[in-house]
């Protein structure tokens, strides 16, 4: 099990294909798509991501990067907090459509 300020997280993380797959996610640029991966990999086991910021710079992302993801349908930011959740990283989520 990993750790983060506290929180336990699961060493392994399950992304579906159902949004992995779909033209929305494969025309984002290859920088988001990495920041996608990174922001699951980092959610707490529901998929929701308290600092996406900090993951944007240790990953070599950008905030257009993070502003992409906001705007397509594999996330969903949470204002005025700023937290992100990662819809394919829990397991009974239902998936998002196109």
């Amino acid at each position: 099990m990993g750790r983060i300020g506290g929180i336990v997280l699961a060493n392994k993380r399950m992304f579906s294909v159902d949004v992995t797959e779909t033209d929305a996610f494969l025309e984002m640029p290859l920088t988001a798509q990495a920041l996608y991966f990174h922001l699951g990999m980092r959610g707490d086991d529901d998929g929701f991501v308290s600092n996406p910021r900090s993951i944007v710079r240790v990953s070599g992302c950008s905030e257009s990067d993070l502003v992409t993801l906001a705007k397509s349908a594999c996330s969903h930011k949470r204002l005025p907090d700023l937290k992100f959740y990662i819809p394919s990283a829990h397991p009974s989520e239902p998936q998002y459509s196109q």
